[in-house]
């Protein structure tokens, strides 16, 4: 096992992955400063699969997959491993997961009856978890399974007790709890990326002492792919969260009939709404986050962002915030 300080460029997964771990500061830090513990994910580690399932009844791609730490369970006495290790996570940083490739490689003496797997490298991806206990050294993460993508059918046809590897926490998000009301953080998520940003949500908001507001703006397809939708509805009952959400594909069947998307007055679209939930069938554009920010004009010297998505997604909202119009300074944006 390659410690985290032993990155090479044979790591890198060749994908283009927004939060590379060629290209980040990883958290080096071998003990944790409060407990005095061991983290288990400074190097890859082995961790079996607790449960999996899928998210909602609407969609079969997007699955919750719940793991647990190999080494907690390895040793007689569970309270030893507590003991020695921990597992330290940061809220907007993710693992990596490492799964080994099988590469078809030709036998040049037996062309014909012979084939030799042999395993060439190393598939790597990144997933933030949404939730993980320090102690007992769990955590969740949710997975948008793609057709014919490499990892995807490794996580498809995992098993129960089955074990992957995963490396951490990576990441560049940085943030200071403000106790004088003064900041103000905005989240723009993507789809399944709206995973990363719950833990920040969760650790502002569950910290009484930190007074930053935070304008969570999501955007999905559809109202039956809004992940998280009821974690997303309960926060709104503090006082610094506020929720919008963003629908690019709302069709009913009524407007359907006429190939066209539901509007914020189609009566179909408003009945699949809660109480004051701000949900719009509208995609989320330069106009749209124009509205939102002309109500925070004056405190835009103060707001840090986060983006998580696709690399595009990211990149498209990046160049619109860091521009003319909305000016925000480059280093207060930060990419999940």
């Amino acid at each position: 096992m390659a410690d985290i300080e032993d990155i090479t460029e044979n790591d890198c997964c060749g994908n283009g992955c927004a939060n590379c771990v060629l290209d980040v500061q990883v958290k080096t830090k071998k003990i944790c400063d409060k407990t005095g513990k061991t983290n288990i994910l400074l190097q890859y580690t082995p961790f079996r699969l607790f449960q999996n399932k899928p998210h909602s009844t609407y969609n079969d791609n997007v699955w919750e997959f719940h793991f647990k730490s190999v080494c907690a369970e390895s040793v007689e006495t569970p309270n030893e491993a507590v003991s020695n290790y921990i597992l330290d996570m940061n809220p907007g940083y993710h693992l990596m997961l490492r799964a080994p490739q099988r590469q078809q490689q030709e036998n040049e003496e037996n062309f014909e009856n012979y084939v030799e797997f042999k395993m060439k490298r190393y598939l790597l991806r990144p997933y933030s978890p949404y939730w993980w206990d320090l102690q007992k050294m769990e955590f969740k993460i949710l997975v948008n399974l793609k057709c014919n993508g490499p990892m995807s059918d490794i996580l498809r046809n995992l098993q129960i007790d089955n074990e992957m590897e995963f490396r951490g926490p990576i990441g560049k998000f940085e943030y200071t709890a403000d106790n004088k009301g003064d900041n103000i953080l905005m989240i723009i998520n993507q789809g399944v990326a709206v995973a990363p940003a719950l833990p920040i949500i969760k650790c502002i908001i569950q910290n009484e002492e930190d007074l930053t507001r935070i304008v969570h703006l999501s955007c999905f397809e559809n109202v039956e792919n809004i992940y998280f939708r009821q974690e997303i509805y309960d926060f709104q009952k503090f006082w610094n969260y506020k929720a919008h959400i963003y629908l690019a594909h709302e069709v009913c069947e009524e407007c359907a009939k006429s190939s066209s998307l539901c509007s914020p007055d189609c009566k179909n679209f408003k009945r699949k709404l809660k109480y004051k939930e701000s949900i719009h069938p509208v995609r989320l554009d330069e106009n749209e986050l124009e509205k939102i920010i002309n109500t925070l004009k004056n405190e835009l010297p103060h707001m840090q962002v986060v983006l998580a998505g696709t690399r595009k997604f990211q990149q498209y909202f990046k160049n619109m915030l860091s521009g003319e119009l909305f000016g925000i300074k480059d280093n207060n944006i930060y990419l999940l």
